[in-house]
């Protein structure tokens, strides 16, 4: 199958080759495609068989894509089979069911994310939902045991994430972890964050990096950065000292502010905003009042 049979447009790159056609679909909603009716249907399909995520896309705003092929193989090959039901539309209609409470409680997720990935998510969704007897009852024993395994796992994986956090961003917190539970509890934080999505995340947020930090995001073109990040005793981003001037914003932050003045101009909601960017409804206001004053400034 051919793109054009599932989009319009041109891509913003290169596509690859040899995909099947449920990666191709996966492909072009994760570059912000506009479907045909065929690429729709491909949607609605993976909808109802509870194949979707909210992922974060290679232009960091986050979009609803349909699984690719591999993607749908690893969720699948998590739970195995499911108790009760009649094999037919009843028990697909619980697999469906699963597999949209899985994705949706532990979303956002990456939109190229592998089998390593999802198990990871899988054994951190576990811990939360394995006395939950409504949840916990559809699996068999043989997946309650696979699922016991990968909550084992995620508990050790959890801890190298808080060390790596910490040696990347300044965590002024009297508890990082709870700290960064929260940020993966609320979705701001995928449950398998890794160190350029947290610099991402930290730069967004005005959050202070360590010369480590500082390196990462240099090295995924994220933002050009002072050779050296002081560490700071908090997250906030430091003052201006009376008297000094602000320091003029990246030609990159200036777009984006403009970008999202105009799409407020044009009658769109913070939320929507906010998903488009990947960024909070905060930060959203913030741009277009910055926006806002440099208009001003220059018509004033």
């Amino acid at each position: 199958m051919d793109l054009s049979e599932l989009f319009t447009g041109t891509p913003p790159e290169p596509v690859p080759g040899g995909m099947d056609s449920e990666t191709l679909a996966h492909w072009g909603f994760s570059h912000g495609l506009e479907p045909t009716e065929t690429g729709a249907a491909y949607l609605a399909n993976a909808e109802q068989h509870g194949m979707v995520c909210r992922a974060v896309c290679p232009d960091g705003a986050a979009r609803t894509v349909p699984l690719s092929r591999a993607q749908q193989a690893a969720v699948r090959g998590i739970f195995g089979m499911l108790r009760g039901g009649e094999q037919g539309r009843e028990i697909l209609f619980q697999y469906a069911g699963t597999y949209r409470r899985f994705l949706g409680d532990t979303e956002p997720h990456p939109w190229d994310f592998g089998a390593e990935h999802i198990e990871a998510a899988a054994g951190v969704w576990w811990r939360t939902v394995r006395d939950v007897p409504s949840v916990a009852g559809e699996f068999t024993r043989e997946t309650r045991a696979r699922l016991e395994t990968l909550a084992a796992r995620a508990a050790v994986l959890w801890e190298s994430r808080v060390d790596m956090a910490r040696r990347h961003v300044v965590l002024a917190d009297k508890n990082p972890a709870l700290r960064l539970s929260l940020l993966v509890g609320t979705g701001k934080l995928s449950p398998t964050f890794d160190a350029p999505e947290l610099v991402r995340f930290a730069i967004v947020n005005g959050w202070r990096l360590t010369p480590a930090g500082v390196d990462v995001a240099r090295r995924a073109g994220l933002l050009d950065l002072p050779d050296v990040a002081a560490p700071v005793a908090s997250n906030a981003p430091p003052k201006n000292p009376k008297g000094a001037g602000r320091k003029p914003p990246s030609k990159k932050d200036a777009r984006r502010d403009k970008a999202i003045y105009e799409a407020r101009k044009a009658g769109k909601d913070y939320e929507g905003i906010a998903e488009r960017f990947g960024i909070s409804i905060g930060d959203v206001k913030n741009a277009y009042d910055r926006h806002r004053k440099r208009i001003s400034r220059k018509h004033g």
